[in-house]
């Protein structure tokens, strides 16, 4: 554990409120603290909040608690985690990128609740879909529709046929040709041997 003075310790996040690591915005996705908008350098490190899961500088995130250990926390998610624990006094110049962030937060939120709860929100679409015929229409092709996509389907399948009926065709041409020429040259090579053995040699004179 860190050692920690009363004032860094900004309350308690639920064990089942830390976002996994794999779900952590990426140090390559952020060159600057997304609050206080300094970049990031040999000095200002960049720090994970366990919350939300995105990249501040040191001044912009607490410490709190979670289980037995002490966990890092940004300054806008501290009262999500913890609403009656009070973050930091912030600078002035720093209250009004509160609001701006607002949205941010929530989406960060939304993904920590969609991972934390995939079933729920699986089970709840699939209920709302099975009480709402207009959603399951929506879902559903027509069957127009459907009757449409299958002809479309066997005009390609009879097209490719003919075609390929076609390019037999040439290709058993081609062979015939190839075939008669064949045995055209065969023929003469047997009639140039048949000559070579029926006309008379000269004899050698003794």
């Amino acid at each position: 554990m860190h050692g920690l003075s009363p004032y860094e310790i900004a309350g308690v996040v639920p064990e089942h409120q830390i976002l996994p690591q794999q779900l952590w915005v990426s140090k390559k996705n952020r060159t600057a603290c997304l609050f206080c908008m300094k970049t990031f350098n040999l000095l200002r490190h960049r720090h994970h909040c366990r919350t939300c899961g995105d990249l501040f500088c040191k001044d912009c995130v607490v410490y709190c608690k979670s289980g037995d250990a002490s966990v890092k926390v940004c300054c806008l998610c501290v009262p999500t985690v913890d609403p009656m624990a009070s973050s930091p006094p912030l600078k002035p110049e720093h209250l009004h990128r509160t609001q701006s962030f607002h949205g941010i937060k929530l989406l960060d939120t939304r993904r920590c609740a969609e991972y934390s709860t995939p079933k729920a929100s699986s089970t709840t679409l699939t209920r709302s879909l099975s009480q709402s015929p207009s959603a399951m229409a929506q879902v559903r092709p027509s069957p127009s529709r459907m009757e449409e996509t299958l002809a479309m389907l066997l005009v390609e399948t009879t097209n490719t046929q003919a075609q390929l009926v076609v390019q037999n065709g040439h290709a058993t041409k081609v062979l015939g040709s190839h075939s008669h020429k064949i045995n055209e040259l065969n023929q003469a090579i047997a009639r140039m041997e048949a000559q070579l053995w029926t006309e008379p040699r000269d004899l050698p004179c003794s």
